[in-house]
């Protein structure tokens, strides 16, 4: 079993992972993973080898990562649970075994963990590895959003607003938005800024839309520099700005590169304003030339200073000299 003091510890452990997995930022998840091993759950060898894992595997080492989350699972880690039934789900270095991943997923959830519930209800309400079964899928996202799980409010949230499952409740839909977005989750705030653009389930207020898209974008939401993009594009509840949308699309395309649709709003764009485009691209050029030059002139510095102050050069001598005779003062 899990020895953390509380399960308020393991929720933020949760949001925190899924909240750096949404944005695919694997430089700080490694780093979040590093800080939990050294400071945190040093204490807690399930958590050790969990974090250990998950570093590992943002860091595309998934051989590894997959060993240790094997020896946190031994330990009835549920975090690892889940991320080795994750990676058998999608037949990653294991052999792809749908009935292991749901196998895994139902354990974790015996131990409470709520990102177990979330992946088993996506299950169920796909039909995938086990009978499709909305009314399950239903009651594991209430399970899991009741235990603070951001994704499970989005995707709970979601199901009422299509009457999915469930009777449809716009205002449960909203209120299960904005919880998700306090918990800083992206899809949510996505959504949530959607439906103050459209003004079909609630009224339609621009300024709150511009405003959540904003905070997603902060968080690395490509739909968010997409959807944003699109405003300042036709100067929608923001000033119109062609050379902010273009950098917005880029950003959104560097982030999902198979999305077509990203693709298709710049070319669009691009179509009709040329002339910015150019201009864009030029003002980038001059950018990079000049960034190209100050690096140029930054290796050049280096490379004589590796030159100038080797092991026994005059002014390596001279340094060394003028250290020693500085300490002999102190």
């Amino acid at each position: 079993m899990d020895n953390l003091e509380s399960k308020t510890d393991e929720l933020l452990i949760d949001n925190i992972i899924n909240k750096l997995y949404q944005v695919k930022d694997f430089d700080k998840l490694s780093k979040v993973c590093s800080d939990y091993v050294n400071e945190i759950m040093i204490s807690d060898e399930g958590y050790r080898l969990f974090f250990t894992g998950l570093k590992h595997y943002s860091e595309k080492n998934i051989n590894y990562a997959i060993e240790l989350y094997e020896k946190a699972v031994n330990l009835g880690n549920s975090h690892a649970i889940v991320k080795l039934a994750n990676c058998y789900k999608r037949g990653e270095v294991v052999k792809k075994d749908i009935n292991d991943a749901i196998s895994l997923y139902k354990k974790a959830v015996n131990l409470g963990n709520s990102d177990a519930m979330y992946n088993l209800a996506i299950c169920y309400k796909n039909g995938h590895g086990v009978e499709k079964d909305i009314n399950c899928a239903i009651e594991l996202y209430k399970k899991a959003a009741n235990l603070g799980n951001s994704l499970a409010m989005v995707n709970l949230a979601n199901c009422y607003k299509e009457g999915h499952g469930v009777e449809k409740d716009i205002n449960h839909t909203i209120s299960l938005y904005e919880k998700a977005v306090n918990l800083d989750n992206s899809l949510a705030m996505v959504n949530l800024a959607i439906c103050y653009q459209n003004g079909k389930e609630i009224k339609k207020d621009i300024n709150k839309t511009i405003s959540l898209y904003e905070k997603a974008v902060n968080l690395g939401n490509s739909s968010a520099m997409n959807n944003l993009a699109n405003c300042y594009k036709k100067g929608h509840g923001v000033k119109k700005d062609i050379n902010y949308a273009i950098e917005l699309y880029e950003k959104a395309i560097k982030l999902d590169c198979n999305n077509k649709i990203f693709h298709k709003n710049l070319q669009l764009l691009i179509k009709g304003y040329p002339s910015e485009y150019f201009q864009y691209c030029q003002f980038k050029y001059n950018n990079l030339e000049n960034e190209y030059t100050n690096l140029k002139k930054e290796y050049k510095e280096i490379k004589d200073n590796l030159i100038d102050y080797a092991p026994g050069t005059d002014k390596a001598k001279k340094l060394e000299t003028e250290f020693y005779h500085n300490a002999d003062k102190i």
